[in-house]
């Protein structure tokens, strides 16, 4: 239906959207890149299709082992909403994909810190530390920032462990 009136480029972008996002559920991120494509192509004028219309691309060709590819869409996400964690998270698992462990646990926390019920990120940033260990010695700022949310997690009743 959203795709019948092809002059209506919004409706049309978010047909795209959430035909990517089938895609995802079946697990056929070739169909998703395609489908975000074409979102942003499209060049929607609304931000929440914009920003999930490259967060879901970066994220899709981050699945298909195209770091490279993925990173600039997560940062243009980013650009578009700050606020948003996903694309923070997305970005994080590109740069520790790159072997940019630092850069890739500044952007889990900085997920971490916008939304810390969504603990994916946390959970990434626990294993990177576990692999990466000498980061905390490193890097003062990530160490007082664990800290931080460690402090929030306690304080919200636990903080998530891995799996």
């Amino acid at each position: 239906r959203l795709l019948s009136d092809p002059s209506n480029t919004e409706e049309v972008a978010r047909a795209y959207l959430l035909l990517g996002c089938e895609a995802e559920k079946r697990l056929d991120w070739d169909d998703a890149v395609e489908n975000y494509l074409q979102v942003l192509n499209l060049n929607p004028g609304r931000t929440h299709v914009r920003y999930f219309g490259n967060n879901n691309l970066g994220y899709s060709l981050l699945l298909l082992g195209r770091f490279e590819e993925a990173e600039p869409y997560c940062r243009a996400a980013i650009t578009i909403d700050e606020d948003r964690h996903n694309a923070h998270k997305n970005l994080g698992l590109v740069h520790e994909a790159l072997g940019r462990p630092v850069d890739a646990a500044a952007c889990f926390i900085a997920a971490t810190f916008r939304n810390g019920r969504d603990t994916r990120a946390w959970l990434h940033l626990q294993k990177l530390l576990t692999k990466h260990p000498e980061l905390l010695a490193q890097e003062p700022e990530l160490a007082e920032d664990m800290a931080v949310l460690r402090q929030r997690y306690e304080n919200d009743g636990g903080v998530p462990a891995l799996h």
